[in-house]
């Protein structure tokens, strides 16, 4: 009877081991999804939101020159020097609007931006105009008030673009801290797994010892 008493605990204890192999296995398993999602978190915090708040104030200075240059242009000033300029802040912005796109956009995002992209187009067109005009001495005066209205409207899609950074980071980090939450849940887990394996196996021990004592009085008193 020993002997079967034996094979039933070690039966037993093979079970209690798979258990928490099993449960072991799982929590591993979730741990390294949320270090991989973590991971993934960070690096789109700082390639896909930081590095757009830059491009987004960037943007906005090379905006800001171009207004500067053409409020202050007037009959005397070399018309070259003033398509130099405003020449090369559009190549600027170009550059910084192709990095920007090749982030990863909301689909908010995406719509601000492709509106930002026709009001600069708009605005270049407005520019060559007004650097034709410079050339011959015409006036240039409307061109000027239609140039502010669209300053105005890049503007104020560059802070639409920039609240959107905020609100996304935001979500992100919400979701960040959910998912340390979670982690932290699964660690004890893991810990209350081991503290019953370590129960289930002195209650298997004791119960083992406790058999084998009574039966070897058993055998003596026959």
């Amino acid at each position: 009877m020993k002997w079967a008493f034996t094979i039933r605990n070690k039966f037993k204890m093979a079970i209690v081991l798979l258990i928490v192999f099993l449960g072991l296995l799982i929590k591993n398993f979730v741990e390294k999804r949320h270090v991989s999602e973590l991971g993934t978190s960070f690096t789109s915090v700082y390639k896909d939101r930081l590095l757009v708040e830059g491009y987004i104030y960037q943007l906005s200075n090379h905006l800001h020159v171009k207004k500067m240059v053409t409020d202050n242009c007037y009959a005397s000033v070399d018309p070259r020097e003033v398509e130099q300029s405003i020449g090369h802040q559009n190549t600027e912005i170009g550059k910084l609007v192709t990095a920007y796109e090749k982030t990863e956009l909301t689909p908010k995002e995406e719509f601000h931006l492709n509106r930002l992209k026709e009001e600069l187009l708009a605005l270049n067109q407005l520019e060559r105009s007004y650097m034709n005009r410079l050339a011959y001495d015409y006036d240039v005066t409307g061109l000027k008030e239609e140039m502010a209205v669209y300053f105005v409207r890049t503007t104020n899609s560059l802070h639409e673009l920039s609240e959107i950074q905020l609100a996304v980071g935001k979500k992100m980090n919400e979701h960040s801290r959910e998912i340390l939450s979670e982690s932290s849940t699964f660690s004890q887990f893991g810990l209350m797994v081991l503290v019953v394996l370590g129960l289930l196996i002195q209650v298997l021990i004791f119960s083992s010892k406790d058999t084998v004592v009574r039966t070897v009085r058993n055998v003596r008193l026959n």
